[in-house]
């Protein structure tokens, strides 16, 4: 919920790293007392990090497989925003117990110019309550695939056979698929 509603205010606004002075997280207790990276230096444990994945989130304006490489992480863009994002507890989400909103968050977004934009989120992209549409599912298996060095047809060619599992196609043609890439 974070990173997306970062991506949304990043884009609508167009505000650019420069001109951002400092990003607020508010989130669960329990959330933020989970130990995170508080500095990133590998793809790994930039996972873990949610300053991180709001950094990159705000310069790439995405957080998908190619902002968790080890090269993009120690790029020094995206190492000098991670000092000007910080993550509290907000009091807000104390009595939170319900594990479906350990997402929520409150963030301001605070510009060199004055301006202040504060974002209360809600359910994270793909929870039920928030859930991917077909055209988002298939963004995201496309960008996985490229990722994945698999040319459009091979991939094209799975996401047709994940599509139609229900139908009764053999799992086995998926696997086999799967294992060759071009």
């Amino acid at each position: 919920a974070v990173l997306d509603a970062l991506i949304d205010i990043v884009t609508q606004q167009d505000l650019r790293p420069e001109e951002i002075s400092e990003i607020r997280i508010g989130t669960n207790p329990i959330l933020a007392a989970i130990p995170h990276y508080p500095t990133a230096t590998t793809g790994l444990n930039a996972r873990y990090s949610l300053r991180y994945s709001s950094a990159v989130a705000l310069i790439d304006r995405s957080a998908g497989l190619a902002q968790f490489t080890d090269a993009r992480v120690q790029k020094e863009d995206v190492q000098e925003l991670l000092n000007r994002i910080h993550v509290y507890p907000a009091p807000q989400f104390q009595n939170t117990t319900d594990p479906r909103k350990q997402t929520f968050a409150i963030l301001d977004v605070h510009c060199t110019d004055g301006r202040i934009f504060h974002i209360e989120t809600g359910y994270a992209k793909g929870f039920p309550q928030n859930a991917l549409t077909y055209n988002e599912l298939v963004s995201k298996f496309n960008e996985c695939a490229d990722f994945g060095n698999y040319n459009r047809n091979k991939a094209d060619q799975i996401r047709d056979l994940i599509e139609n599992l229900d139908d009764g196609s053999p799992i086995s043609a998926l696997a086999e698929s799967l294992g060759a890439r071009k």
